[in-house]
């Protein structure tokens, strides 16, 4: 299955895992492992369309989210 590559969410996951390395480790030397062993991780993401007849619109625009 080939997986669309998408270089900002790789981007912003290599980010949050260096934060998480750097705040788990002495003087923030985790930082550098943890963003080069994210930017080598495969990155999967989904995107889905709901289609919404005109008349219900209105309605479900309005309905509390759970």
């Amino acid at each position: 299955m080939d997986v669309p590559h998408d270089p900002e969410v790789d981007a912003v996951l290599t980010s949050l895992l260096g934060s998480l390395g750097e705040s788990s480790s002495v003087f923030g030397a985790g930082r550098l492992g943890a963003e080069w062993s994210a930017k080598r991780l495969k990155t999967e993401t989904h995107h889905a369309v709901i289609e919404v007849p005109p008349d219900e619109t209105e309605r479900v625009l309005n309905q509390p989210s759970t």
